[in-house]
């Protein structure tokens, strides 16, 4: 369960993922990473499905006041392909 924006209830609403598919890899000297995320969630008020990317690699983190290692993840939600099975656009 996460949380992400929903178009049809216009706000953030808890999504079920219905389908995730991740890749990954490096460089050979390890050097350079990155992981990528591909879902269908399912919004859990309204039934709405859409497409979510996760993408991260090495270059995005950064260390914060505490020392402490953060990564900064690019999210990118694609909303409005259906509704109830239904499409909304072509």
């Amino acid at each position: 369960m996460r949380k992400n924006q929903c178009r049809i209830c216009n706000i953030k609403t808890n999504h079920e993922v219905v389908h995730e598919e991740k890749i990954h890899g490096s460089e050979e000297d390890g050097s350079f990473q990155w992981k990528d995320t591909y879902s269908i969630i399912r919004c859990k008020g309204c039934d709405n499905l859409s497409f979510l990317n996760i993408y991260g690699n090495t270059d995005m983190y950064y260390i914060n006041d505490s020392d402490e290692q953060n990564f900064t993840l690019q999210n990118r939600n694609f909303l409005n392909f259906y509704k109830l099975g239904k499409k909304l656009f072509t």
